[in-house]
C-alpha cells in the first residue's frame, strides 16, 4: 500500500522523469514512438489518481515528507515537501486537463489521425470517403451507385486510416457486393500508385472511381457500354459546370471532338472538369510502370481519351 508521503514524491517527480524517458524511448526504431506516448498518458492519468487519493488525506492537516538533509557550517538544512489542501486545488486541475489533453493530442493530432479542413470552418477526424451526408458516408453513396450499375465486384485501395475504412465496409454483404481491399503503403505519392497497386486483381477492363466524389449513377450504365481500345482510357468530362462548386480546385479539361487535347488545374483554356471517373484497359498498368520508373507519380491523363 502506498503511503500519502510516498504519493507525494511520485506525483511530484513522476511526470518529469516519463517526460525525459519517453523522449529518449521514441526515438527507438520499432514501436518506440507509441510506447512512448503510451507511458505519457498513463503517467498522467496516475498523477490525476494520485492527487485524488490525497485530498482525503490532507483533509485534517497538511502532509510534510523529507527528501534529504544538506550540512551548512551555520546547521542543516532539510529539504522536503509540504501538501496541504488548498495547494491540492490547482494540482488536480492540472493532472486532470493534463491527461484530457495528451489523449486527445495522441488520438486526434497523430499525424495518421490528424483533422482536416471540410469547408465552411468545419473540421472532421475520420478518413474523408467516411465524411457524413445526408445521413450516410460518402462511400456509402459511391458502393450504392455501383451496386445499381449492376457491378458486384469491388476493389478497394486504403491506405490514410484503412484500418477505419475495412471496418466500417466489412466484406461489401450488406451492400450485396464482393470488396477486395488492397493496402498502399505509399499513398501520399499520388494517385498512380494507389491504382498500379491493385493491378494483379484487375486482369480486363474495369471502372475507376474516386470513394469520395457523388456522382450520377447512369453514367456508370453508360460506361459500362462505352467502347474503349485495349490501349486507351475514357474519362468522364462534366462540360456543362453548373453545378461545380469550386471551379479552381476543379481539374480543368479541353476537349476536342470526343478527345482530351489538355487537362490540369491551371488551364486558362477549357470546356469542362474532370468527375473523377474512368474507365480502363489492364494496359494503364504498363503506362503507370513506365511513369513510376520515371519519378512521375501521379496519374498522367494527358493520353486519355474522353467518355
Amino acid at each position: 500500500m502506498l503511503s500519502p508521503q510516498d504519493a507525494i514524491i511520485l506525483v511530484t517527480f513522476m511526470p518529469f522523469t516519463v517526460a525525459l524517458l519517453s523522449h529518449l524511448i521514441a526515438k527507438l526504431p520499432k514501436g518506440g514512438a507509441k510506447i512512448a506516448k503510451a507511458a505519457c498518458i498513463f503517467a498522467a492519468y496516475l498523477s490525476f489518481f494520485l492527487v485524488s487519493t490525497l485530498i482525503p488525506a490532507v483533509h485534517n492537516e497538511p502532509l510534510k515528507t523529507n527528501l534529504f538533509s544538506i550540512s551548512l557550517p551555520i546547521g542543516s538544512v532539510n529539504m522536503g515537501l509540504y501538501v496541504d489542501s488548498l495547494s491540492l486545488i490547482p494540482a488536480f486541475l492540472s493532472s486532470l486537463f493534463t491527461a484530457l489533453a495528451l489523449t486527445y493530442n495522441v488520438y486526434y493530432l497523430s499525424p495518421y489521425n490528424r483533422a482536416y479542413e471540410i469547408g465552411w470552418g468545419l473540421t472532421y477526424i475520420d478518413p474523408k470517403p467516411l465524411i457524413p451526408l445526408l445521413g450516410l458516408r460518402l462511400i456509402d453513396w459511391v458502393i450504392m451507385f455501383v451496386k445499381k450499375a449492376e457491378i458486384d465486384d469491388i476493389v478497394i485501395v486504403v491506405g490514410y486510416l484503412g484500418g477505419k475504412i475495412k471496418r466500417f465496409l466489412g466484406d461489401g454483404s450488406r451492400y450485396g457486393v464482393k470488396i477486395k481491399y488492397v493496402k498502399n503503403n505509399y499513398w501520399k505519392l499520388g494517385n498512380g500508385v494507389s491504382v498500379y497497386v491493385a493491378k494483379k486483381y484487375l486482369r480486363e477492363n474495369f471502372i475507376l472511381l474516386m470513394s469520395d466524389h457523388i456522382f450520377d449513377p447512369r453514367i456508370l450504365f453508360d460506361l459500362k457500354n462505352f467502347n474503349i481500345k485495349a490501349d486507351e482510357c475514357a474519362l468522364c468530362v462534366d462540360t456543362g459546370m453548373r453545378y461545380v462548386f469550386d471551379v479552381d480546385d476543379a481539374t480543368k479539361v479541353k476537349v476536342v471532338g470526343d478527345k482530351i487535347v489538355n487537362i490540369g488545374k491551371d488551364l486558362s483554356e477549357f470546356n469542362g472538369v474532370d468527375i473523377g471517373i474512368f474507365l480502363c484497359s489492364p494496359e494503364i498498368f504498363k503506362f503507370l510502370k513506365r511513369n513510376l520508373q520515371a519519378g512521375v507519380l501521379h496519374v498522367n491523363r494527358k493520353h486519355q481519351g474522353s467518355g
